[in-house]
């Protein structure tokens, strides 16, 4: 299949415009400053949310996709980007310890599509731009943390920080070399796409994504995974995991509630689903990493 067929009606402008005018969503979830006063190792951890550091003090190492030839070494001043969903091991080796400012945000694109999937993103950038990311990320902290006494001028405040904190990462980054035709790809399916991602939780049928697109299901699903990977239900299956994995860390809902909220009916599949993923339970994730969840 000829990968522009499927957006040959629109050019690359038009593309570019429809993202940045309508398809972008920028939001800031949690944050903070962290200390460590010795050498730790966080042990192999997946988070769902996408997060960005900035190294104050000290050194430390992370691997990644549990593969030592996939690490990295940063020292102070350095800024680190964290997918959502990626294994990682972060290990402080430094004697004198270490501290960091970070923050946890979501760039999407269509509903919940993760944006930085479409570019090659560095896991560490130049230490050039170090005060750039430090103060951005600070005053994400700052407008966080103030008593704004207009919710509308401080929610203005921190989405003008996040777009400058995305343009910034976008401008060290490189498009992927089928970027485009993803995006083009996302830009046609929009609408079952922000359908998946509103209703991840029931059953979805793909003949309707299908016929919201106007492609036969057995295209739909042809052009949906040559274009992101993954199937459509595949596709719907990471963001209920996802989810998930948010409901565990950063809530105080039992197993029984998580797996409702999730689409889940049968509370033996949800934790036999969840552990093919994390090769443990949902009650271990939250046990293991509940003393970390304001952390890295």
């Amino acid at each position: 299949m000829n990968n522009s067929a499927i957006i040959s009606e629109f050019d690359a402008e038009n593309i570019k415009m429809d993202i940045i005018r309508e398809a972008v969503s920028c939001r800031f979830h949690s944050g903070g400053k962290t200390f460590h006063d010795r050498k730790y190792s966080s042990g192999w951890t997946t988070r769902p949310l996408t997060t960005f550091t900035h190294l104050l003090k000290g050194r430390n190492r992370i691997t990644f996709d549990k593969s030592s030839s996939n690490t990295i070494l940063r020292g102070s001043g350095h800024t680190t980007y964290l997918p959502a969903g990626v294994w990682r091991k972060t290990e402080g080796i430094s004697q004198e310890g270490l501290s960091f400012i970070w923050v946890r945000v979501s760039f999407t694109i269509f509903g919940g599509m993760d944006l930085l999937s479409f570019f090659n993103v560095p896991h560490v950038f130049s230490i050039k731009y170090a005060n750039d990311f430090r103060n951005l990320i600070s005053g994400l902290l700052e407008f966080e943390n103030a008593g704004e006494t207009s919710l509308i001028r401080k929610a203005v405040k921190m989405e003008k920080i996040l777009y400058e904190l995305l343009y910034l990462v976008l401008e060290l980054s490189e498009n992927r070399e089928d970027s485009f035709y993803s995006l083009g790809t996302a830009q046609r399916l929009a609408p079952a796409l922000e359908y998946i991602n509103a209703h991840f939780n029931r059953i979805i049928e793909v003949e309707k994504l299908a016929k919201m697109s106007g492609l036969s299901k057995s295209r739909f699903h042809r052009v949906f995974k040559q274009a992101f990977n993954v199937s459509p239900t595949e596709y719907q299956l990471r963001l209920k995991i996802r989810e998930t994995q948010k409901l565990l860390l950063f809530s105080d809902l039992n197993m029984t509630q998580i797996a409702e909220r999730t689409g889940y009916t049968d509370q033996f599949y949800f934790s036999r689903t969840f552990k093919s993923r994390f090769g443990q339970s949902p009650m271990q994730y939250r046990k293991n990493n509940l003393v970390d969840r304001y952390s890295l």
